[in-house]
């Protein structure tokens, strides 16, 4: 299983990368891929939009569930991205 945690800063609550939501995730997926949109993201992760990351990762269409929060806009653009790569399984919530 693998999670792509975007966020735009490491975290806006002042905690650490470490410390961030998936702390509370149990179990932990297997690999976890942190994209940061305005600040330089840690080892192992990436740096700049939602939309570039999604559109640039390699998954498996049918087994690969997609959870996006935010803006609408935001939203809207990720969802395209993921339908024109033929994700199936796509959950939103908007704010």
């Amino acid at each position: 299983t693998t999670l792509y945690l975007l966020l735009r800063t490491p975290d806006p609550y002042g905690r650490t990368v470490a410390e961030d939501i998936t702390a509370r995730f149990h179990p932990m997926p297997g690999i976890v891929v942190r994209c940061l949109s305005r600040e330089e993201p840690p080892a192992g992760g990436l740096k700049g939009r939602v939309t570039q990351a999604i559109d640039s990762g390699n998954f498996d269409s049918a087994n690969t569930d997609f959870y996006v929060c935010g803006s609408a806009a935001m939203v809207a653009e990720c969802r395209a991205v993921l339908e024109r790569k033929g994700a199936r399984h796509v959950f939103f919530e908007l704010y």
